[in-house]
């Protein structure tokens, strides 16, 4: 089975669903996949400003990092980070709080841990 590609929060409760993103008709949806989907996928409507990419990373608990997951980069002095994603360069970058978003070696992240997202947890940025 492929690694799930995007999360996101639900349109109609509270939580997230992580899968296959989907769009149609300006309505956004993530098909959420079983083992294989031998037991059927469900498809569930999301709010698409909170769209976050699978990096293929994972941090040191082995929790998938997003785009829009904040993180605590750094052994010794711990930084806040938000992951992007920089269309203009084709890569994922983590940005410093109220600084310039900069490129740190992904083998970096996974020594890192997520502490939240930008969605529901806009008070840490």
């Amino acid at each position: 089975m492929k690694k799930v590609l995007f999360k996101a929060k639900l349109k109609d409760r509270k939580g997230w669903a992580y899968g296959y993103l989907f769009e149609n008709h300006g309505r956004s949806w993530i098909l959420v996949p079983d083992e294989f989907c031998a037991q059927g996928c469900s498809w569930e409507e999301i709010i698409p400003q909170t769209v976050g990419q699978y990096t293929l990373q994972n941090d040191r608990n082995g929790t998938g990092i997003h785009t829009g997951d904040i993180m605590l980069l750094g052994n010794d002095t711990p930084r806040k980070v938000v992951i992007e994603y920089d269309s203009s360069r084709a890569e994922f970058r983590a940005r410093l709080f109220g600084k310039l978003s900069i490129q740190m070696c992904v083998s970096f992240w996974k020594d890192g841990i997520i502490i939240g997202n930008i969605y529901d947890d806009g008070e840490l940025a």
